[in-house]
């Protein structure tokens, strides 16, 4: 596969500019000294439930697939699919299309057999996030009515209930909502083309396109003739190990959380890192982690120094490794 330098070179500019600018907010000597005294032990288990992550959501793919798929490959593949999503221009996705492209011709199954496959994944990885997001949200507002915190997250809880208006019009039944989700998904791929993604597979996005309604009916027969149960168990326990590794990080530099802000702090972090404003949500995913850790009681320098830190394991390490892996599922 032929990926653009420039694409990389540019992420790497960019994710140093905003590291840089982080880390002087609160001082490069008080930055050192905050990661020189963390403790290595919670540091060393925050990578590896990172990673037990992507074993978890490789573990839920291989179940959609009827186990057709060799799960060390979805494993590889999930790392080389976030580092693509990462350098993907504007939308972020190309990691998705790349990976029902290479998946199909591993496991010998149809690309939009395998494409449903994946979104049905994405879904049942939002259903629980959007929850748990209001879950934590409530819990928080409960016990703080007094404070900013309503505000800060209300932002959030629209988007996400957005979401989950789209995610129940896609899993409906109702020919009108399946109509207007075809449309809604027409557009995103098409904009596939428009913008290029630089890598070999932009054929697969036309196609993909073009046979959008085949594709629906076949996510929905995923959704609703086999068992989800199995994959939804793999996608809470992917989301699961993300947070812990978060809570980890934090530990690691002699800081303490709830869990309902913990949660609530890594889901609007996540939401607004989602969208393509910047290459993996690069600037917008560590301030607004930095700035909910802040709002629950961490120091300014904690807090910053907590976000660089999960960021470097969930963003700059994964990286690496995926262009390192996506080298590998080529082979």
């Amino acid at each position: 596969m032929q990926i653009k330098i420039k694409f990389i070179a540019t992420t790497m500019i960019l994710g140093a500019i905003i590291f840089a600018a982080f880390s002087a907010t609160i001082g490069i000597t008080n930055l050192i000294s905050i990661l020189t005294h963390a403790n290595p032990t919670y540091i060393t288990l925050a990578i590896a439930l990172f990673f037990m992550s992507y074993a978890f959501a490789s573990l839920g793919t291989w179940y959609i697939l009827d186990k057709k798929a060799k799960k060390w490959f979805l494993f590889k593949l999930y790392i080389a699919g976030y580092f693509l999503n990462n350098i993907t221009p504007i939308v972020g996705c190309g990691g998705e299309i790349v990976k029902a492209e290479l998946i199909s011709k591993q496991a010998g199954l149809r690309k939009t057999t395998v494409f449903a496959a994946i979104l049905v994944q994405k879904i049942l990885h939002y259903i629980p996030f959007i929850y748990t997001m209001f879950l934590s949200a409530a819990i928080l507002i409960h016990t703080n009515p007094d404070g900013s915190i309503p505000y800060v997250i209300g932002g959030a809880l629209v988007l996400s209930a957005i979401a989950g208006a789209f995610i129940s019009l896609f899993i409906s039944k109702n020919q009108t909502h399946i109509h207007i989700v075809c449309r809604a998904l027409e557009a995103i791929l098409g904009s596939f083309e428009k913008i290029e993604l630089h890598i070999r597979h932009k054929k697969s996005a036309k196609n993909t396109s073009e046979t959008i309604q085949k594709f629906h009916k076949q996510a929905h027969l995923i959704f609703w003739k086999r068992s989800v149960l199995v994959p939804q168990m793999y996608v809470l326990l992917s989301i699961a190990s993300e947070i812990a590794t978060l809570y980890l990080v934090i530990l690691a530099i002699g800081q303490t959380i709830t869990l309902p802000a913990l949660i609530l702090a890594y889901t609007v972090a996540v939401t607004i890192g989602s969208f393509p404003i910047t290459p993996g949500g690069l600037g917008t995913y560590d301030a607004s982690l930095a700035g909910m850790l802040l709002m629950f009681a961490i120091s300014l320098e904690h807090a910053i120094t907590a976000a660089l830190l999960f960021r470097l394991i969930q963003y700059w390490l994964t990286n690496i490794l995926g262009l390192i892996a996506l080298a590998l599922v080529e082979k």
